[in-house]
């Protein structure tokens, strides 16, 4: 007989922790339906181990773990080349990052992400917007913006650390509520 209280902590987790988990996955995948799957497959083997799970343990970072395998276990039956470990360790201190941010903002990362992105120049905007909403590879982003994939890479990587120093508020003036977007710095 399942345990009441059980599934409703798991619930709750899973409310909490979707929405940051697809991101990941579809950071891994690029495809929308496909990391939603991921997440999924992941949340029901979270569940069935879920009496293995150490509370003291960070829950996003052990679903990032599963999602991790999961993915590497459909490129392996695709018989696809992952990304490099370097990648995924980099994507994983990043997502380290945004849980701590998100612990600093009360929880409410997302709200702070919404509040930082029109802040940033259009020139480490862009690159994020057709990254991440619009799933353009690095190739794509160099030729619709005229620049080489090096450079996206770059801007990809700078734009991601001012967003994270908004949100947290470690960049000149940049945190939420210190600076209105446009204004200078």
């Amino acid at each position: 007989m399942e345990d009441p209280t059980r599934r409703a902590a798991f619930e709750i987790l899973v409310r909490e922790h979707h929405a940051r988990l697809i991101v990941y996955a579809h950071a891994l995948v690029r495809h929308r339906a496909l990391a939603e799957d991921l997440v999924q497959d992941a949340f029901v083997i979270a569940y069935r181990r879920l009496p293995d799970y150490d509370p003291a343990r960070d829950f996003a970072a052990w679903m990032r773990g599963i999602i991790r395998f999961k993915y590497l276990e459909w490129k392996r039956s695709r018989q696809e080349q992952p990304l490099d470990a370097e990648v995924l360790e980099g994507l994983e201190t990043l997502h380290c990052a945004w849980d701590d941010a998100d612990r600093d903002a009360g929880g409410d990362v997302l709200t702070a992400l919404r509040q930082c992105m029109p802040r940033l120049a259009d020139l480490m905007r862009r690159p994020l917007e057709l990254f991440y909403f619009d799933a353009k590879s690095c190739a794509e982003i160099a030729s619709e913006l005229g620049a080489s994939e090096e450079v996206v890479r770059k801007r990809l990587q700078r734009g991601r650390e001012m967003l994270l120093a908004c949100i947290t508020g470690r960049g000149p003036g940049r945190g939420i509520g210190k600076a209105q977007p446009g204004a200078a710095s």
